[in-house]
């Protein structure tokens, strides 16, 4: 969903997420990309990202927490374009397996709060959006049974690796005679 299909925003306060499940085809995620609205360009609340499996229902499993992290924070917009929060995994986040997972996104300190471009009509069949309550427990974690808003979804984009990188096997003291 990238940001020019945007409609409206979602925002959060006081320790509420807002999250999207997505189809994990691949198991290694490259990065996970979200946009701010424009009118908050300056705003220095992090953004702090969850990655969770989902139940058999197709709802988050918060008690397994896959990712908890890393925050971004960008005050550097410019006022007339979404600012992106693109979390880039280096190496590669990997899932367990091929699935539906949920990313959510978490105001750090957890005070604060922001909007992020989001879509008021389905237009990700794979997913549905969801609105984790007010977190007052102390380390703000995300609370138990979020809301489904399936007919709407977060303006994201999930990108994978499907390949590896085979490498060959030497050991340190081959590297070094070949360095000598």
């Amino acid at each position: 969903m990238p940001p020019d299909s945007a409609n409206t925003s979602g925002g959060v306060f006081l320790g509420e997420a807002l999250g999207e499940t997505f189809q994990a085809d691949h198991l290694g995620i490259e990065s996970i990309t979200v946009w701010r609205v424009p009118y908050e360009a300056g705003y220095v609340w992090g953004i702090h990202l969850f990655i969770l499996p989902t139940d058999s229902l197709g709802n988050p499993d918060i008690s397994h927490v896959l990712l908890n992290g890393p925050t971004l924070i960008h005050a550097d917009g410019d006022g007339v374009h979404p600012t992106p929060f693109e979390f880039v995994f280096d190496p590669p986040f990997q899932l367990p397996k091929l699935g539906l997972y949920e990313f959510a996104v978490q105001s750090d300190p957890c005070g604060g709060n922001w909007d992020i471009l989001t879509v008021n009509k389905d237009d990700y069949a794979d997913g549905c959006a969801w609105f984790h309550g007010r977190s007052i427990d102390p380390g703000c974690p995300l609370r138990v049974n979020p809301g489904r808003f399936c007919d709407g979804d977060l303006c994201f984009d999930v990108r994978f690796c499907d390949a590896t990188t085979p490498t060959k096997k030497v050991s340190w003291g081959h590297i070094k005679s070949i360095y000598r």
